[in-house]
């Protein structure tokens, strides 16, 4: 499902006239790979989606898993000997990166003053947003269950809560575990 997505979102590319996209936003990053790791308390994960490759920038703390659960990206490693801006100058050098999309609304001010040193940069607010707003067959079977799954809880809750049970307990009793 997420080449699928990822697929999709280079077509936009192509219609926003765009080289690449940066993805800064955790939601957004699960969205697009599948992968659920990354806090979104804290940036600890960038993409780079160009129109041939697929990047992700992380520390070291998230290799391993990057490397184990998320499949056709390049991992570019923060290091202190290699930060996020070094590493996004490289990749914007090899893929000759002339305009790029990014989420003004999810970056820091100083972040996106260091990246719009290296490449030019529009704002993106909408292509990744706009793409997430159509569901396709499997999403929607996915909130069909999480509704079904809604409704048997409040339908327990209303009709058989006793006092004193906790969450695990009423789970156990309307099979969801």
């Amino acid at each position: 499902m997420a080449n699928t997505r990822i697929n999709l979102l280079k077509e936009n590319l192509n219609k926003n006239s765009l080289d690449a996209v940066l993805v800064s936003s955790p939601v957004n990053i699960f969205y697009l790979t599948g992968f659920e790791g990354f806090s979104d308390k804290e940036r600890e994960a960038y993409l780079l989606i160009t129109k041939d490759k697929n990047y992700i920038f992380t520390d070291g703390r998230y290799s391993e898993a990057v490397n184990k659960h998320i499949s056709d990206f390049k991992l570019l490693e923060i290091t202190p000997k290699h930060s996020f801006t070094q590493r996004l100058e490289d990749a914007v050098l090899n893929e000759k990166i002339k305009k790029m999309g990014i989420s003004v609304t999810d970056l820091k001010i100083s972040e996106f003053k260091k990246i719009s040193k290296i490449v030019k940069t529009v704002s993106d607010e909408n292509i990744i947003e706009k793409q997430r707003e159509i569901k396709n067959e499997n999403e929607i079977l996915e909130i069909e269950k999480a509704c079904t799954l809604s409704y048997k809880v409040f339908e327990y809750i209303l009709t058989k809560l006793e006092t004193g049970v906790t969450e695990l307990e009423i789970a156990k009793k309307i099979e969801i575990f």
